[in-house]
């Protein structure tokens, strides 16, 4: 009967992370790809329902969300009505349904684990898959070989959304080494060489500032006053090399757009954000913040920020449901990170390393929130930080 959650609730989630219904309706059918997330969906439900009397410990910070979404909801209906905004938001509640599908499912510590290896394995299969395809010239979007494609969008046919992914396996992967304690330092090389790689490939000037972030966090430990002032001369020297960055990669006859996001790198070493390319995000989110500014109380009403194409998850919810929507979002965020910072070091830094790549993201994709696996692995985020605080509190 255990194996049988597995189904239930890991099944709709690897099809999610890997976009597989992207994938059938590009290939075979859009029937047949509604059809496969019609049946998640029900997975999910009856997961619920064969669950519902036989829950573990719930994770308070990751329930937090409860509050969101019944904020989120109340405001957005009401703007909804009164804004006469009505648009098909029931595909809305499709996220809410995996949110309470897997804050049940891992209350059970044995399905957090499997849970945690599950992801693990399938966000370096991402990686791994995008390294293929880029090698290939293949694009999700147009379904076919693209010899004109200049970034690796992998199975997510976005490059951002790639880079996403490609953080994230880098972060649960050193999370593995730590609980499995492995000590084949090879495996671990190669493994986290190819998540970079991938990285690097997408060629997302979110996603490399987010990785330098997130590098400089986990190792926190190692930048000590003495270290800081031996390693002061190749800390210029990178710097001087990431202000120089144009010229030192002109030589490697880089597509346009390959060589405009290596700008973008030298201009915001350089501060210089002005010139710092931003794919008309800007342009985007000015049209959504006048919506914002019309009804910045009540909003526009559920998912309207989704049809602004405004790729800002943040300002998102605000335009959605007002500022009550927006102020519930900031603070499950300010707790998610307020309890990570009881954590020990190395759990603290984790913990805080997933949740900058995903609120920092939020700031330049609109699909944060809205894609299952997502919601999943934020889901887990609670828990980690939960479990992880107790564990060191009944240690002392």
């Amino acid at each position: 009967m255990k194996k049988i959650n597995y189904i239930f609730f890991i099944y709709p989630f690897v099809i999610s992370l890997l976009n597989i219904q992207v994938i059938i309706a590009l290939f075979y059918s859009i029937n047949l790809a509604q059809l496969v997330a019609y049946i998640n969906v029900l997975l999910i439900i009856i997961g619920i329902i064969h669950n519902y009397k036989n829950i573990g410990t719930i994770s308070k910070t990751a329930s937090l969300w409860i509050i969101f979404y019944v904020v989120y909801y109340f405001m957005g209906l009401i703007a909804s009505v009164l804004q006469e905004n009505y648009l098909p938001f029931t595909r809305t509640f499709v996220p809410v349904i995996y949110f309470f599908g897997f804050l049940i499912f891992l209350s059970k510590k044995e399905h957090l684990e499997v849970f945690f290896n599950i992801t693990t394995y399938y966000l370096f299969l991402t990686c791994v898959i995008l390294i293929v395809m880029d090698f290939l010239n293949f694009d999700v979007d147009k379904g076919g070989v693209d010899l004109a494609n200049q970034r690796a969008q992998g199975i997510t046919g976005d490059s951002n959304n790639a880079a996403f992914l490609s953080i994230l396996s880098f972060i649960f992967w050193l999370i593995y080494f730590k609980t499995k304690r492995l000590k084949n330092n090879m495996f671990k090389f190669v493994v986290l060489s190819i998540t970079i790689y991938s990285l690097l490939l997408t060629f997302s000037t979110t996603g490399f500032v987010i990785f330098i972030a997130v590098v400089v966090l986990i190792n926190h430990k190692l930048f000590t006053p003495q270290r800081v002032i031996l390693l002061t001369p190749l800390l210029i020297i990178a710097y001087l090399a990431l202000i120089n960055l144009s010229d030192l990669t002109s030589g490697l006859e880089l597509r346009p757009l390959q060589q405009l996001k290596v700008d973008n790198i030298q201009n915001i070493a350089r501060l210089d954000f002005e010139n710092v390319d931003d794919s008309g995000r800007d342009h985007l989110v000015r049209g959504l913040m006048e919506y914002i500014y019309k009804s910045p109380i009540l909003g526009n009403g559920v998912d309207f920020y989704t049809k602004m194409h405004s790729h800002n998850t943040l300002l998102g919810v605000w335009a959605d449901s007002g500022i009550f929507g927006f102020l519930a979002f900031m603070f499950v965020l300010i707790t998610y990170a307020l309890s990570s910072f009881k954590l020990p070091a190395f759990q603290r830094s984790i913990a805080l390393s997933i949740l900058i790549t995903f609120v920092v993201f939020m700031l330049s994709l609109q699909t944060v929130m809205n894609q299952p696996h997502l919601v999943a692995i934020f889901i887990f985020l609670g828990y980690y930080i939960d479990n992880n605080y107790v564990k060191n509190h009944n240690n002392e």
